[in-house]
């Protein structure tokens, strides 16, 4: 045995005894065991776990329950229960990765016509469905959004094999070869989800992408079943902001006048902050528009209203009374007089406010 593999069982050996007398003895059933098995596998293929996490799991080896209760606690600080997506605080690390991995690499990223993009996105009139359907439904919408998602997103790593064996499991070979070769999809709160996103600069646009997500979601609508049988479909649509951290990094580093491999803890805290918060905004500025272009076609049933059948009217009306909730105010009214005239009249207040 090497001197280094020597060292390596020194300290899973250490892990194991720290593991026992932290962790309780808990029974899992064989399903549970094989789940959290999949679980702990699929981190760690993908990257996302670190050092220490890899330590604790293995130094419990030779004990099944521990080992599993080791995995449920990694698995639970990490996940978000509703949705099974990574959470806030494990978006935050893994984003800090990527953040290291560009400026360790940043030449190659931008010769290469490499990027990452971040994305933001809100899912539009959430507060509504919830008013009108109740919050269990609200949950059901958010987890039938995420499978959604889990479709479009890369989730797998082009080479599975080269971590087949323990002599490949370096934490370091694993994050930089994942990094560019999946998606990152988390809940980040409530109904906003965030994702990141490596690709090529010169074949798709950071706005590509998030039409990508839009158009997923435009194809699956959520199906309402009552107790007496009966079903209604609610079609969801998102806002998506979306923002090149390549290019922000580019930015930081003219105005800073630093090299990105000279990037230390501060500057990553930093650009980091700055690339959320303009994320964020460029999101609420999607959903803005979205709101505006609702009012258009408010607008566009009242000016062609003298010109429209009756069913054409109440079809703008059924639509407009889709989107009453995203509209905050606006109202579309349509009557039919006794010579068969037809009025339609409007009703507005100022909003075009991000909530």
């Amino acid at each position: 045995m090497s001197d280094e593999n020597k060292k390596q069982q020194k300290i899973a050996n250490s892990f194991s005894r720290y593991a026992q007398r932290i962790l309780p003895r808990t029974e899992y059933s064989d399903k549970a065991l094989a789940d959290l098995e999949q679980g702990y596998e699929d981190l760690l293929q993908q990257g996302l776990l670190s050092e220490l996490e890899v330590m604790l799991v293995e130094g419990a080896q030779e004990d099944s329950s521990i080992r599993a209760c080791a995995i449920d606690r990694i698995i639970g600080a990490k996940i978000d229960p509703l949705t099974r997506l990574p959470n806030k605080p494990f978006f935050d690390q893994y984003m800090l990765k990527v953040m290291k991995n560009i400026s360790e690499n940043f030449e190659a990223y931008k010769e290469d016509g490499l990027d990452v993009a971040i994305l933001f996105s809100d899912l539009n009139s959430f507060k509504e469905i919830n008013d009108i359907h109740g919050h269990a439904t609200g949950d059901m919408v958010l987890q039938h959004l995420a499978e959604v998602w889990r479709g479009v997103v890369r989730n797998q790593m082009s080479d599975h094999d080269a971590f087949s064996s323990s002599e490949h499991r370096s934490l370091n070979d694993i994050e930089n070869r994942a990094l560019m070769g999946r998606d990152f999809l988390s809940r980040w709160a409530g109904d906003e989800f965030a994702v990141i996103v490596p690709y090529p600069v010169n074949e798709i646009s950071t706005d590509d992408i998030s039409q990508r997500f839009k158009d997923a979601l435009a194809l699956k609508s959520y199906q309402v079943k009552y107790e007496n049988g009966a079903a209604e479909e609610i079609s969801l649509q998102a806002s998506i902001g979306s923002l090149s951290i390549v290019n922000e990094m580019d930015k930081y580093l003219q105005e800073h006048d630093k090299q990105a491999a000279d990037l230390c803890g501060d500057d990553f805290d930093q650009l980091r902050q700055r690339i959320l918060e303009a994320v964020d905004r460029n999101m609420y500025a999607a959903k803005r528009e979205m709101k505006k272009h609702k009012f258009n076609l408010a607008t566009q049933a009242v000016v062609l209203g003298e010109g429209l059948e009756w069913q054409q009217v109440m079809d703008y009306q059924a639509q407009l009374s889709a989107n009453s909730a995203a509209l905050q105010g606006i109202a579309c009214d349509a009557s039919v007089d006794d010579d068969g005239g037809v009025s339609i009249s409007l009703q507005y207040s100022e909003v075009f406010q991000p909530k």
